[in-house]
């Protein structure tokens, strides 16, 4: 899939691993397939918790084969799951098990980004058999700010960088509405924005439109510390 769309918020705390080296010893058996997992959803990456020996990936949920779920789910990728690359706003395939109190990936699972490749593998598993409430209808709304909404004031904001692909015409949060600059491919624009829950909205030059949810959030952060963690929005398959 190509990636048409970033928030960056850039970080001297944590670093990136997507690109990093990944090897996982499988042992004895071969590694749960997502589509044959006991529960299996698509969802949109909302957050991540990284601690020390697993990440806390937390989902707002799309779509499910196994039976109704709440609005997000949050799912553990412990260190049995080293290849399990997340990049918060982007959409996944996860199939999960459940463990006492929680929802785990299987040992060494991947992460299912949605393409049409991913796409195909879910038509062999049959249709969905539930899908959330649409975009504005949903419990999230209750606690996000929404489109067209001023975003609360605080005293300490994080610096939000915008990038602008080929495809993108406007991004949309709060009570920004942000074009792209015309005769431009690539552009970055920066905003600072409270953190919290957000609406957004992507108008895409083919006419479609992306509208869903990001967690601006920040790690240890500090007043008057700057953010930095990476959020990509992807252009729909």
């Amino acid at each position: 899939m190509r990636i048409a769309f970033g928030i960056f918020l850039l970080s001297i705390a944590t670093a990136s691993r997507a690109d990093a080296a990944c090897w996982c010893g499988l042992g004895a058996g071969a590694p749960l397939r997502p589509t044959a997992a006991p529960i299996l959803f698509v969802g949109r990456v909302l957050a991540i918790d990284s601690l020390a020996r697993e990440r806390r990936v937390r989902f707002v949920t799309d779509s499910s084969w196994r039976g109704p779920l709440p609005d997000t789910l949050t799912v553990v990728a412990g260190d049995d799951a080293p290849c399990a690359y997340f990049l918060p706003g982007q959409s996944y395939v996860v199939g999960a098990v459940a463990t006492p109190g929680t929802l785990r990936l299987p040992r060494c699972a991947d992460a299912w980004a949605v393409s049409s490749w991913v796409q195909q593998r879910l038509s062999e598993v049959g249709p969905a058999v539930w899908r959330a409430p649409p975009f504005g209808r949903r419990l999230l709304d209750q606690g996000a700010v929404q489109i067209g909404q001023r975003a609360p004031p605080v005293r300490d904001s994080l610096e939000v960088l915008l990038s602008f692909g080929a495809d993108t015409v406007e991004f949309t949060i709060a009570d920004q509405p942000l074009p792209r600059q015309p005769r431009r491919v690539v552009e970055k624009r920066f905003v600072r924005l409270p953190p919290g829950l957000y609406q957004f909205r992507i108008r895409w030059s083919d006419a479609t439109i992306t509208e869903s949810y990001v967690d601006l959030s920040c790690e240890r952060h500090a007043p008057g510390a700057t953010c930095y963690l990476i959020r990509f929005l992807d252009r729909p398959a």
